[in-house]
């Protein structure tokens, strides 16, 4: 089974580059979800992989989502992306239940090096 990679963010651009990037360089399946809601229609607790997402999203912003994912006990290993962070924010975020954080933009050849050591 390929691992699973989903992407929760409403840049579209960010979406499909990032879903280029995995479909290229990775054997991983990609999902792509432009907003939480729309994620949490699809998703059920036997999901296994990596989530991305992004704090700032419009109708459930991203730190909700990292909480109920958590609430939910998930299985995917969680990776918050934004744009604008602080350290404060980053320490919130983690605390939250997010297992890492990462700074837009970020080294994509360093992405997948960290996301690969990671047994899933």
């Amino acid at each position: 089974m390929k691992t699973r990679v989903v992407i929760v963010d409403d840049n579209l651009s960010f979406c499909q580059s990032m879903s280029f990037m995995f479909e290229i360089l990775t054997d991983y399946k990609v999902l792509v979800y432009n907003n939480a809601v729309d994620f949490l229609t699809d998703y059920t607790l036997d999901w296994k992989g990596f989530v991305l997402i992004d704090l700032l999203m419009p109708t459930l912003s991203g730190l909700a989502l990292i909480e109920k994912l958590k609430k939910l006990n998930s299985k995917l290993y969680i990776i918050a992306i934004s744009g604008h962070a602080d350290t404060s924010i980053i320490n919130n975020v983690l605390q939250k239940g997010a297992d890492d954080f990462l700074l837009k933009p970020f080294d994509v050849s360093k992405f997948l090096e960290k996301i690969s050591s990671v047994a899933i």
